[in-house]
């Protein structure tokens, strides 16, 4: 157990040194895939640099529901009867190895609910058992709180390419259909998968920290007191006795709740209809009316918008870089080249296995599963149907792939970092060794059972 968290240490101090910004990543992930147009593909500056621009924009539609997934996302895990729930869960654990586990349990499931989601109730989850439990190592606890970003979102019902994918009219409709997600993450194989990771990484969690924390690993007053101001909903005004119609629409609790149930009951009806096949434009359509019925205003549910809106700006700012990438990648014959080295190096039995590696590999650099997968799908497609290996087979791969090195990638744990008033160095030094757990686990898993 010590030597876990010797080595965890060991690790931080490596992280703090190497690791740039994410948004330092991106641009860098550019000039190297504009040079490849280049020197591999053979495309002149000027040509690279149309197809840049051309691939700039094409993310928009894609980049606004990614970015609604994260906003309702906020909205959900912040109105009152989630904090409520979590804060009851929060007062379950006795000891400082107890705290670590209900981090656990709460962060792997409620990514695979929903990512967004997920990436809020982490922030107020390690808010309350913080309160609570001074004992526990504050870093440890904020990396614990990563657990499902790295293990369970991608192949929950809010993943991004399997959402994709599923999504009528998306990018690779003509070429591989519409894939449900009962044909690729909802599968028993693939279930059992994530269940049985999160098993032990919950099971790892607790062996993260030995003794009391102390040091830099404890949270001050003053830290906390930031947290709290952080975690906590803004009021908003109370309903005036004299009636004012404008304000008794903002600010009326039967207004929100009936617009916000009907909703959801038509949503209902319409999943019903048509075999409740689950798409982005859905998911981002529930949670939205979802939020509106859980926060007891327009006003509040405006005001839970105003502080998620925060959190989006990665997204609106990376997105059109990730698009660039893409344009080049298409334009410059990249995706050809690519996928002609898969061929020569893969066979059907070990190319979902070369995907998920891959796919770890290029979610270091491009820290977006959606945007990832724009960026490899053309390229995975075409080698796919060479090889004989349907499409499906390689979703859940990429999924894991996509999320195994979200350990290492700073990216998503911006929020709760932020929440937290940590750097990702403070952190990942405690995600080595989960992250060697996960590859190896998964690795298995995909090459004999998947």
């Amino acid at each position: 157990m010590r030597f876990i968290s010797s080595l965890s240490r060991v690790f931080s101090r490596w992280s703090a040194k190497w690791i740039p910004s994410s948004l330092a990543i991106a641009l860098l992930l550019t000039i190297v895939v504009y040079a490849l147009g280049i020197a591999v593909a053979g495309r002149s500056f000027y040509e690279c640099f149309t197809y840049w621009l051309e691939g700039f924009s094409v993310l928009l539609e894609f980049g606004m529901q990614m970015t609604l997934i994260l906003m309702t996302g906020f909205m959900v895990a912040s109105a009152p009867p989630v904090s409520r729930l979590l804060n009851y869960l929060a007062g379950l654990p006795r000891t400082p190895r107890q705290t670590l586990v209900m981090m656990s349990v709460v962060s792997l499931l409620a990514h695979w609910i929903h990512w967004g989601v997920g990436s809020i109730v982490g922030v107020i989850m390690v808010r309350f058992l913080i309160e609570r439990q001074r004992d526990v190592d504050y870093r440890v606890l904020v990396a614990v709180g990563y657990f499902g970003m790295s293990a369970s979102w991608h192949v929950g019902i809010s993943g991004s390419a399997p959402l994709l994918v599923a999504t009528p009219g998306n990018l690779f409709e003509s070429e591989i259909g519409i894939l449900p997600l009962s044909q690729t993450v909802l599968t028993t194989p693939s279930i059992l998968l994530v269940i049985f990771v999160g098993v032990i990484l919950t099971l790892l969690a607790p062996l993260l920290q030995s003794g009391s924390a102390e040091g830099e690993g404890r949270i001050t007053e003053e830290g906390i007191s930031k947290l709290v101001a952080l975690t906590t909903q803004k009021e908003v005004p109370a309903l005036e006795r004299k009636f004012n119609f404008s304000h008794w629409v903002d600010h009326q609790r039967i207004f929100s709740l009936g617009i916000g149930l009907t909703a959801l009951l038509c949503l209902g009806i319409y999943l019903a209809s048509n075999g409740f096949a689950i798409t982005l434009n859905t998911v981002n359509f529930g949670f939205f009316f979802l939020a509106l019925v859980l926060h007891r205003s327009l006003s509040a549910f405006f005001a839970a918008a105003q502080d998620g809106v925060k959190l989006v700006h990665g997204i609106i700012i990376q997105f059109p870089l990730y698009a660039g990438i893409f344009g080049i990648i298409q334009g410059s014959g990249l995706t050809m080249i690519i996928g002609n080295a898969f061929v020569a190096v893969a066979t059907p039995a070990s190319f979902p296995l070369i995907i998920y590696y891959y796919s770890c590999l290029m979610n270091y650099l491009v820290p977006s599963g959606g945007g990832q997968f724009i960026l490899q799908a053309s390229y995975m497609i075409s080698a796919a149907e060479r090889l004989g290996v349907p499409f499906r087979e390689l979703l859940v791969p990429y999924a894991w792939g996509d999320m195994t090195t979200n350990f290492l990638q700073p990216f998503w744990c911006l929020p709760l970092l932020t929440a937290a008033q940590l750097d990702f160095k403070d952190i990942m030094g405690y995600l080595m060794i989960p992250f060697l757990t996960t590859l190896t686990i998964v690795s298995v898993a995909i090459y004999f059972f998947l």
